[in-house]
């Protein structure tokens, strides 16, 4: 359970939200609806009131956040040592290592096999990979994945183009071989009718 924070789910109507946290001062207090701050007013001490209606699904953050900077007491030597100002100074280090309790429940744990677990969390705003074992982005893995795809398909392309230009050349080949073959077959039929031609003349003479 989170000490510094208190998150709920829109449902496009209702303003008003629950402070279950302490806090020092309510200047520390802010509200988020979908990680954008939003304005809102005090009904009382634990409610507070957005000026606009979150959106139905819409997750709501309200959450303490201390000022690292500045001490809320600074003692002086001779001043009157107050319950008021020993519990500001108490409860301001308190709240802040409360927040520093939840910053660290909702950051990714090293597990006791060495590595990182995200809890079943998704992780956004990743830089595209550099190194060799460095992750990959969803969009920086479907970008590999098209152009891999496109240089395949081009290759494939090109194969296709160069089988489809060979069987072409073999086809033009044989058409060749073929148109020889039939000519050669033509003179030889021709040179046969010569022949049988003088056969004939001869046959002819002979007989006069």
């Amino acid at each position: 359970m989170a000490l510094s924070f208190v998150t709920y789910t829109g449902d496009g109507s209702n303003r008003i939200f629950n402070v279950t946290f302490q806090y020092l001062l309510q200047a520390n207090v802010y509200v988020k609806v979908n990680n954008v701050a939003v304005t809102y007013t005090w009904l009382d001490s634990s409610r507070v009131q957005l000026t606009t209606a979150p959106a139905s699904g819409a997750v709501v953050e309200v959450r303490r956040i201390s000022n690292r900077a500045t001490r809320v007491v600074d003692f002086q030597d001779g001043a009157v040592l107050t319950e008021a100002a020993l519990d500001a100074d108490s409860n301001q280090l308190f709240e802040m290592t409360q927040e520093a309790f939840d910053a660290s429940d909702s950051a990714v744990k090293l597990d006791s096999d060495n590595l990182f677990n995200a809890s079943n969390k998704r992780i956004k705003n990743v830089a595209d990979p550099v190194n060799a074992q460095d992750a990959v982005t969803k969009t920086w893995a479907e970008t590999a994945q098209t152009s891999q795809l496109n240089s395949a398909t081009a290759q494939a392309v090109i194969a296709t183009t160069k089988a489809a230009e060979a069987a072409t050349s073999a086809t033009n080949s044989e058409t060749s071989k073929t148109a020889s073959g039939v000519s050669a077959t033509a003179s030889a039929a021709s040179a046969t009718a010569g022949a049988a031609s003088a056969a004939t003349a001869t046959t002819q003479a002979a007989l006069a």
